[in-house]
C-alpha cells in the first residue's frame, strides 16, 4: 500500500495538525445548494473556530492514539482516519475522544442536545450496513493540508482506502458536510446513498463503495 501508518509525531506536531484541520473545516465555503437554499455545515452547530479546532483535535487524537491514522508520506500532505473490524478506537481513547467532545460543546447537557441534533436527521448508512451484517471500512476524516491542495492528494488518499478496502473485501461508507464535497467524492468512486437533515441548514451525506467482490 502507498502511503504510512501515522505514529510518533511531536505533541507540537499534532498541536499544528489538529489546528490546521480545524480551519479547514471552519473556513470551508459551504456556500448553497442544488436547489439554492444555503447550507452552513458543522460551523453552525459548534460556533467558533476554537470549538471547531477542538472538536477535530478530539476526533484526530483518538484515532492517532488508536492506530487508525495514514498519511500519504512522510511529509504528512494529507490524511485519513479510517476504521474496519480488527482496527476500532481503543476503548481508552474512545473515552477520552468523548469526554473532550462533551466538555468543548459545553457539558452534559449541551452534549445531549448535540447528539439529538444527530440522531435528527435518521439513521445512518452505517447503521444500515450493521443491520445489514455487512462488513464496511469507515472513513471519519479525510484532508488535505493547505499547502497541497489541489495536488491530487485527496484521490492519493481515497485509492489508499480502496487498497485496503479491497484487500480485505470490505465496503466503504463515510459521511461529509457540504453537497459540493459530495460532489468531489462521486468524482472519485463513491455513490450519495442518503442526505440527512440536522435543520437550520445543516445536512450530513451518506457516501457508499461496494466491496470489490460478492
Amino acid at each position: 500500500m502507498n502511503g504510512v501508518k501515522v505514529t510518533n509525531l511531536s505533541e507540537n506536531e499534532l498541536e499544528e495538525i489538529c489546528r490546521e484541520i480545524g480551519d479547514s473545516f471552519y473556513d470551508y465555503d459551504y456556500g448553497r445548494k442544488k436547489d439554492r437554499t444555503i447550507e452552513y455545515g458543522f460551523r453552525k452547530i459548534l460556533g467558533s473556530r476554537e470549538s471547531m479546532y477542538q472538536h477535530m483535535k478530539a476526533c484526530f487524537l483518538a484515532g492517532y492514539e488508536s492506530g487508525c491514522i495514514y498519511s500519504t508520506s512522510d511529509r504528512g500532505e494529507g490524511y485519513i482516519f479510517i476504521t474496519y473490524k480488527g482496527q476500532e478506537l481503543s476503548f481508552r481513547s474512545t473515552i477520552r475522544m468523548i469526554g473532550a467532545v462533551i466538555k468543548n460543546l459545553g457539558g452534559i447537557r449541551k452534549g445531549l442536545q448535540y447528539v439529538k441534533r444527530i440522531a435528527k436527521g435518521g439513521a445512518t448508512y452505517e447503521e444500515e450496513l450493521k443491520k445489514k451484517k455487512i462488513p464496511y471500512v469507515n472513513l471519519i476524516m479525510l484532508v488535505v493540508r493547505k499547502e497541497y491542495q489541489g495536488q491530487g492528494y485527496m484521490r492519493q488518499l481515497l485509492e489508499m482506502l480502496y487498497e485496503i478496502a479491497d484487500e480485505k473485501n470490505l465496503a466503504v461508507v463515510l459521511d461529509t458536510d457540504a453537497e459540493s464535497k459530495v460532489e468531489k467524492y462521486e468524482h472519485l468512486g463513491l455513490k450519495l446513498v442518503k442526505t440527512r437533515d440536522l435543520g437550520e441548514g445543516v445536512y450530513l451525506y451518506d457516501l457508499y463503495r461496494p466491496a470489490a467482490k460478492k
